[in-house]
């Protein structure tokens, strides 16, 4: 590791210039990639790869000649039976129609462009030429009840409600079933000889009974879908259901371009009740909202983190500062540590365009989750420059004659060496985060592992190579001598004061202390089995979003939405057969007794379609798609009971799989909870081996590998303690926890084992001379990189996108308790070691030398 460093901290200190020209140049280059990148919140990103999610995937490309799209409106008022809820209703089909267009199916009888709660009203009011926006809400209850009620005997019902047992059809334009409110469309006529259980509908209209899920069925069975409760002339909440001929769009972004469109004209109408659109595709784009909100977040982190290094990099007046070249100094210093990071962020950009899915293929499309990594990197980042800094300064105050050059080479093979490590373990430790299930955190620990390469660079070069060219400056105007102790390390700074604190209990009582520490990893340990999971796309959106507003009325008063569809992957050449096509028929009435799929005027709501050709596939297939609501049964029970259904399907030799959204995110939630204990230990062992690997070929002490690592795995558990006491469930964020304890955790335990091996040597095997030697020098720099650390963080408690919430609130924790672990756990550990060894420890070779005699510890002595 020396032979690596060593030269490159000796190049940054012969052409600091030239170092910083190069920088330049490279930083232009990478920054010139980063527009190229686009945010996304689609759901492929948190699909895990299983069966699910590749029949859903095959369906898609199978019948990629889809019909329609379903988009929801949701209604919320005191009473959405009234005139207002009329009027609301008859404002979202009118402004549907002005930015649909021909895109608008109407429904088949229906007396406007959409199906609503008040549609039944509508078109009594339609029957008997009554205006019901000019009515009041005594009338609009009457007509709401007298059409939910059914026609006199030998009366046709009013138009838009269907005849008993007409059914409508649902299926994901995609192929993949939609969640609530998501896209849906009607299937096609099936191929000739294979009978499909309806007819599509007419080129214009939408087919029977409205053509969106749920739109079968007449009088009070379908009514009463479309309002929250069951009284029909009063209710909180109601649906208007859209829907669009996907035919009409040049691609799926066309699409949900059109939709936001609709969702702004409909927010500038202001129709006098709340008027909330909803679908995955409006969930898909985060918008504007959250990059605001991400940019906001990273400059309240980096306003605290410059607070913070205002404190930690102060200079002095002294000798050779005054009180103006200490001002000057502290903000030179400061500068260039955001300096560096803030760089390493700009070439992180443009690496991720490069690795992304337009270059290498190698991560996916940017999401939400990893949009959390300049903040990671911003707080991580300074923590480096921090220890570099302190380094670098300890070094001018080494020699009565120092110069910057020498303490510029000198970094290499002295805080070089802990950076690298600690680099290395946190690079390791966010890459374990490609066992999780989950595309976009797999992509999060990419790129977080790149960052902290990146940083870790930079800090040696552009800061060093930045400090040097200042103090040359410096040199060559009118102050030749180089500040010393003005930018030392204080021993008795509160940083190193507090770092001793843990030194009387691990010489005095290590196992009393190691005892309580067993104690409590042993409850955190058992907290980790009781975590919640917990996943939901629109997490990532805001909580004043009206997308979240939609979606929390669609889980409370619909039982998720009307437009869920499950659907059925069937494989094998017996769907040609005759034998198929019975078996389907039977199943519309089997279905009705399965639990979570949806009656609809005495029959299951399913279609099929047939593609007979296999294509690239080996076989032919069919799919079948059934409206379901799997919110009250749970998405598992819902699979098996389908799965139970199908064998009849089975017994004609052909392969079925279940698949929907809601299966697709229960997997999810299965992966991410099992991902814990796997990316946990994968985290740990990797880390484990590698240290003593280092170990046992620097220092030929392999179980200092161990040691330093012992601390680590006690925080991860004591996250888990605290997670769980305060409430805090597994997502896609704090999924990283594991990755992200042990990556900031063994930069504090690297840091300590380095100097207390080195400072071992010196002290000729003197236990409690070194250790209080480490403490003072390496604690001072530990506390305050923490300190940066947890206040950059901090920021995100402040987010108003729950996961965020809760990633700042769980790295606080983790960040404060490694710090913690660092001066409590692994002192006692390093004390009994030490006692073990005779203090006989071997230093790295070169370590002794590049000590300077004259670095007294006259002061610890006092």
């Amino acid at each position: 590791m020396q032979a690596l460093l060593r030269p490159i901290t000796t190049a940054v200190a012969a052409r600091p210039g030239i170092t910083i020209i190069l920088v330049v140049l490279l930083t232009a280059l990478l920054a010139s990639f980063a527009p190229q990148q686009e945010l996304s919140n689609d759901s492929s990103a948190f699909s895990p790869t299983n069966d699910e999610v590749l029949a859903a995937e095959e369906l898609a490309e199978r019948f990629d000649d889809a019909g329609t799209t379903t988009l929801q409106v949701v209604v919320t008022g005191e009473d959405v039976i009234s005139a207002d809820g009329a009027a609301t209703q008859l404002t979202i089909e009118r402004v549907a129609q002005d930015v649909f267009g021909d895109a608008l199916l109407t429904p088949e009888g229906a007396p406007g462009a959409a199906i609503g709660y008040l549609t039944p009203a509508i078109a009594a009011a339609a029957q008997q030429g009554i205006d019901l926006a000019a009515g009041d809400d005594a009338q609009v209850d009457q007509l709401q009840e007298l059409a939910l009620s059914g026609p006199p005997p030998g009366q046709a019902p009013p138009p838009g409600t269907a005849p008993q047992g007409q059914q409508g059809q649902g299926q994901a334009a995609d192929g993949q079933t939609p969640g609530p409110g998501e896209e849906a469309q009607a299937p096609d006529q099936a191929a000739p000889d294979q009978a499909a259980p309806d007819q599509a509908a007419p080129q214009g209209q939408a087919p029977p009974g409205g053509g969106a899920p749920g739109q079968g069925g007449g009088g009070l069975g379908f009514a009463a879908q479309l309002s929250a409760g069951e009284d029909p002339t009063q209710a909180p909440s109601g649906l208007v259901l859209l829907t669009l001929d996907d035919t009409a769009f040049a691609d799926e972004a066309a699409l949900a371009t059109a939709q936001g469109e609709f969702a702004d004209t409909l927010e500038a109408e202001a129709p006098p009740l709340d008027a909330l659109p909803f679908s995955f595709l409006l969930v898909a784009d985060p918008g504007e909202d959250f990059q605001a909100e991400v940019g906001r977040l990273f400059g309240i982190a980096a306003l605290v983190i410059l607070i913070v290094l205002a404190f930690v990099l102060r200079a002095s007046r002294g000798q050779n500062l005054g009180l103006l070249g200490a001002v000057r100094r502290s903000l030179a210093d400061m500068a260039l540590a955001l300096v560096s990071v803030m760089i390493g962020i700009t070439w992180l950009q443009g690496i991720a365009v490069l690795l992304g899915p337009n270059y290498l293929g190698l991560i996916g499309q940017a999401t939400p989750p990893t949009q959390i990594v300049p903040i990671l990197l911003l707080a991580l980042g300074v923590s480096y420059t921090i220890y570099v800094q302190s380094r670098y300064r300890e070094e001018l105050n080494r020699s009565a004659s120092p110069t910057p050059r020498e303490a510029v080479a000198k970094l290499g093979p002295t805080i070089g060496v802990a950076l690298l490590l600690s680099m290395v373990t946190t690079a390791i430790g966010f890459l374990t985060n490609l066992v999780s299930p989950i595309p976009a955190i797999q992509d999060l620990g990419v790129l977080a592992a790149a960052g902290i390469v990146v940083i870790f660079l930079l800090t040696l070069t552009v800061l060093p190579a930045g400090r040097l060219l200042l103090d040359r400056i410096r040199e060559r105007r009118d102050a030749p001598t180089v500040p010393r102790h003005e930018v030392a390390t204080s021993e008795r700074s509160p940083f190193a004061r507090a770092a001793l604190f843990a030194l009387t209990p691990a010489l005095k009582a290590p196992y009393v202390v190691l005892g309580v520490v067993l104690v409590l990893s042993a409850g955190g340990a058992w907290s980790l089995t009781q975590l919640d999971v917990e996943f939901d796309v629109t997490a990532f959106l805001p909580q004043d979003s009206p997308l979240v507003e939609a979606v929390g009325v669609l889980e409370r008063d619909f039982g998720g939405g009307l437009a869920e569809t499950t659907q059925v992957l069937v494989e094998g050449d017996a769907v040609n057969d005759e034998a198929f096509v019975q078996v389907v028929d039977q199943l519309r009435t089997d279905l009705v007794d399965v639990e979570g799929v949806v009656d609809v005027g005495g029959s299951s709501d399913l279609a099929a379609e047939i593609d007979p050709e296999a294509g690239a596939y080996d076989a032919p297939a069919a799919r079948l798609s059934v409206r379901t609501q799997s919110e009250e049964v749970g998405a598992a029970t819902l699979q098996a009971s389908m799965d139970e259904a199908l064998q009849p399907i089975q017994d004609l030799g052909l392969a079925t799989t279940v698949t929907s959204d809601e299966i697709i995110t229960d997997g999810v939630i299965d992966g991410l909870s099992s991902s814990q204990i796997t990316g946990l230990l994968t985290t740990l062992g990797a880390v484990l081996l590698l240290l003593i690997g280092v170990y046992a070929v620097r220092n030929r002490q392999p179980l200092l590998g161990v040691i330093i690592t012992l601390p680590v795995g006690v925080v991860v558990l004591w996250v888990f303690g605290l997670m769980y006491l305060t409430g805090i469930p597994f997502d896609p964020i704090t999924a990283i926890i594991s990755a992200l304890v042990i990556g900031v955790g063994i930069d504090f335990s690297i840091h300590l084992g380095e100097r207390f091996v080195t400072d071992l040597e010196e002290a000729g095997g003197d236990v409690p001379t070194a250790l209080r030697d480490s403490l003072t020098h390496t604690g001072a720099a530990l506390a305050g990189s923490a300190f940066t650390t947890v206040l950059g963080f901090t920021s995100l408690i402040f987010a108003s996108i729950v996961p965020f919430q809760r990633m700042g609130i769980v790295t606080v924790y983790a960040v404060g308790l490694a710090l913690l672990s660092a001066l409590s756990v692994l002192p006692p550990l390093l004390v009994l070691y030490g006692r073990r060894r005779g203090g006989h420890l071997h230093a790295v070779e070169g370590d002794a030398h590049d000590r300077h005699p004259d670095d007294s510890t006259a002061v610890l002595a006092e």
